[in-house]
């Protein structure tokens, strides 16, 4: 739905910037990785664009087929409760043929923007100037499955965006930031690593699997600075 809108909403918006980028010529147009209008202006005026994602996409995350099993991205279940129930199968599934039908209708109306701007070319997906141009993604290789370079063929994990005047606390801030980096400071000066734990947002976990990596922490001799949506109160 957001690529129907970009093509209807953000082809004003680039058009009206082409000649301010044909004027200026920047080295490069950093644009949000899903607004193909962006690309196409850069194109048409001859500037090279770099993407920049949000995170890893669901097409950045391995899919083992059936895709019907694969948790869509921002899904309250796991793989496992959609195994275990065919109406959550059934709904994943519609949901996925949904999201298709989109983008193939994003992809029409894309096509026909280009045209708009005077690029004759037909491209076959929405996203093809996103493949073939560098894209720079708050992750790291390990969390994207290794299929990074599905979304970009010059793909860059940057870690999670942040202005450095804001200290890293830009996006979802601490309550303990004050503290966290007074502590952060302690172990450099002590010359003590330390160890970033963070498994996301959309992952939650049971107080058995908390205490299976609190005792391999423990275990490995690990300090460790863990970011939880919501931890236990008696952890």
């Amino acid at each position: 739905f957001l690529l129907l809108i970009d093509n209807i909403v953000g082809f004003s918006m680039a058009r009206a910037m082409l000649p301010e980028l044909r004027r200026l010529r920047p080295d490069v147009l950093c644009t949000c990785n899903v607004m193909s209008s962006a690309y196409s202006a850069g194109e048409a005026a001859g500037v090279p664009v770099v993407g920049l994602g949000f995170g890893p996409q669901l097409w950045m995350t391995v899919l083992e087929p059936p895709w019907s099993l694969e948790p869509a991205l921002g899904s309250w279940y796991t793989r496992e409760e959609i195994e275990a129930d065919a109406m959550l199968v059934a709904i994943n599934t519609a949901a996925r043929v949904w999201a298709s039908m989109l983008r193939f209708l994003a992809t029409v109306l894309h096509n026909v923007r280009r045209l708009q701007f005077g690029l004759p070319s037909f491209q076959a997906d929405i996203f093809e100037s996103m493949f073939a141009s560098p894209l720079v993604v708050p992750s790291l290789p390990e969390l994207s499955g290794g299929a990074s370079a599905a979304s970009s063929a010059l793909p860059v994990m940057a870690g999670m965006y942040d202005h450095p005047a804001l200290g890293g606390a830009s996006l979802a801030p601490s309550p303990q930031h004050t503290e966290i980096m007074a502590w952060l400071d302690d172990k450099l000066e002590r010359g003590v690593d330390v160890v970033y734990a963070a498994f996301g947002s959309e992952v939650t976990m049971d107080r058995g699997r908390l205490s299976q990596f609190m005792d391999a922490f423990a275990a490995a001799n690990m300090t460790v600075l863990w970011a939880l949506k919501k931890p236990p109160a008696d952890l």
